[in-house]
């Protein structure tokens, strides 16, 4: 099954990454946030296939760091809460060059975790999305 996750946040012009100029939306960590979040909410609310929800024994494909906040997630918010307890994250890299890395981000005030949590995302002075 095909999900399509449609936000204005997402919705403009130039490439994926960066505008026509070559310049990274300020944005993006907001946009593949907002993706892996409905990654981790459509088995559980959509009706796929018009058989119902997957309900939450699934196996994600986290691909890449624009992903990369599937298996945190999966961890810190869904299993936490009896959700999700059987499934598991499949986690895809393609290109180590680029990780995900947006500097100056408190984790816990950005992604909503505990403190104990925010280890899990940081590097150094950076949340990076492929270290989740």
């Amino acid at each position: 099954d095909l999900v399509f996750v449609g936000h204005d946040a997402i919705q403009r012009q130039g490439g994926l990454y960066n505008d026509d100029d070559g310049r990274e939306y300020p944005d993006n960590l907001f946009r593949f946030t907002l993706l892996s979040m409905a990654a981790m909410e459509a088995p559980l609310l959509l009706n796929l296939g018009g058989k119902g929800t997957y309900g939450d024994k699934v196996v994600f494909l986290a691909n890449d760091w624009q992903a990369g906040l599937v298996p945190f997630y999966l961890c810190h918010k869904y299993r936490r809460n009896g959700c999700y307890t059987n499934s598991r994250a499949i986690y895809v890299v393609h290109n180590l060059g680029y990780q995900g890395q947006y500097p100056n981000v408190q984790a816990c005030h950005f992604f909503g975790c505990e403190q104990h949590m925010a280890p899990d995302v940081e590097f150094g002075d950076c949340v990076n999305l492929s270290k989740a």
